[in-house]
């Protein structure tokens, strides 16, 4: 089905002006002191189907990329262990890095395959599973703002349960979105969260497994030829690749010295690659551990993270409460992402979340404000204190 929407989407962006609208967008931002609405539209709009077009392909890169380095790894790393120490110490560290590679595909694939969550479209989209949750539960949420009654999404036309984001590029609204990732084809949420982390950590170790395990090949094929920083010679150093050697004077000599020179050029380029990501991966992992154990969501950061911003809750009494959903220790946060057996986000294994999506614990200083008037408090609302939903 993904690949159909795809495909649709393909050809009704041919006959979508991106430059035109995007220009005609950007005038309006810039001339009219109060931006158009229609104007600001076709920017987002051209954004998301620029975005919506470009997933798949992203995706595919994504795996191409992972496959490559791999393959680079067994033609010029692992034999240049089994040369410099043994077979079986070449074994179990090539042991290791298809573990990782492994790791990494899977999670990506679980990240691309395996739906974030939608919110039902209407309430009466919710399962017979969730005929507990009364409606009166939308008026509690402590996200509300000071004009809002219920968080009403315009676009499904209903309201948004705890947590929900409505997704311009998915067109649904995400449970407890995150984000949208166009190297996943996919929105982070609530039933994937977990998977696009994994795939955070396992991507990091693997390009660091693969940068310090090919420092000695790397400069076996090249030399220094000069160097600006000399203590990080393979990013500000200028390598010059080393003579090739060949031993038969056939026909063929040219092709294979030619064949070797490629691929040396490959494996750099995968060096350099993995260096980069390296550095790229330890940021984002970085900021989504952080999220993690404060059990917030990148959007949600945006808010928590602004005193102006929090001003705007409808409780005043939540104001000062930087992270609404922190339970008060980070082992409880981090359990709202991987379960209680959280060690098993180590294997190559799919399970659901804990809770529902719709309904999230509260610690009890936060339950005893969002649900202060007890005469009117819904039922089945105690759940929803630090215990399991």
């Amino acid at each position: 089905m993904k690949l159909i929407k795809w495909l649709r989407n393909i050809l009704n962006y041919r006959k979508f002006n991106c430059r035109r609208r995007a220009l005609f967008s950007l005038k309006c931002c810039l001339v009219c002191k109060k931006p158009t609405k229609r104007g600001c539209n076709c920017l987002n709009g051209s954004i998301d189907k620029g975005t919506a077009s470009l997933g798949p392909c992203l995706a595919i890169i994504a795996v191409l990329l992972i496959l490559i380095v791999s393959f680079q790894y067994i033609i010029q790393i692992h034999p240049h262990l089994v040369r410099e120490t043994s077979l079986s110490t070449a074994i179990n560290v090539t042991g290791v890095f298809l573990w990782l590679f492994v790791s990494v595909l899977f999670n990506h694939q679980s990240c691309v395959w395996i739906s974030p969550g939608y919110a039902p479209k209407c309430t009466d989209g919710y399962s017979s599973k969730y005929q507990n949750v009364p409606d009166e539960y939308f008026k509690y949420d402590p996200e509300l703002k000071n004009d809002e009654t219920v968080r009403y999404c315009k676009q499904c036309q209903t309201e948004k349960p705890w947590r929900a984001h409505h997704c311009r590029v998915c067109n649904r609204c995400i449970l407890r979105m995150d984000h949208h990732c166009p190297w996943i084809w996919n929105c982070v949420g609530f039933r994937n969260q977990r998977y696009f982390y994994m795939f955070l950590f396992y991507l990091w170790v693997g390009t660091f497994f693969f940068i310090y395990f090919g420092y000695n090949r790397l400069f076996e094929l090249y030399k220094v030829s000069s160097c600006i920083l000399t203590f990080l010679p393979t990013i500000f150093c200028k390598l010059e690749e080393n003579k090739i050697v060949v031993m038969n004077d056939n026909s063929l000599s040219w092709f294979n010295g030619r064949r070797y020179n490629d691929e040396n050029q490959w494996f750099m380029f995968c060096y350099y690659a993995c260096c980069g990501v390296n550095a790229v991966m330890l940021t984002f992992l970085m900021w989504n551990s952080f999220l993690l154990v404060n059990n917030q969501t990148t959007l949600e950061s945006f808010q928590n993270l602004n005193a102006e911003m929090r001003k705007t809750r409808k409780n005043k009494k939540l104001r000062h409460f930087k992270y609404l959903y922190d339970l008060g220790s980070a082992q409880l946060n981090i359990q709202q992402v991987f379960g209680s057996k959280y060690y098993l986000a180590l294997l190559p294994i799919c399970y659901a979340p804990i809770g529902n999506g719709l309904l999230f614990p509260l610690r009890d200083q936060v339950h005893q404000i969002v649900f202060a008037d007890t005469t009117n408090e819904p039922p089945n609302t105690k759940h929803l204190k630090v215990v399991t939903v």
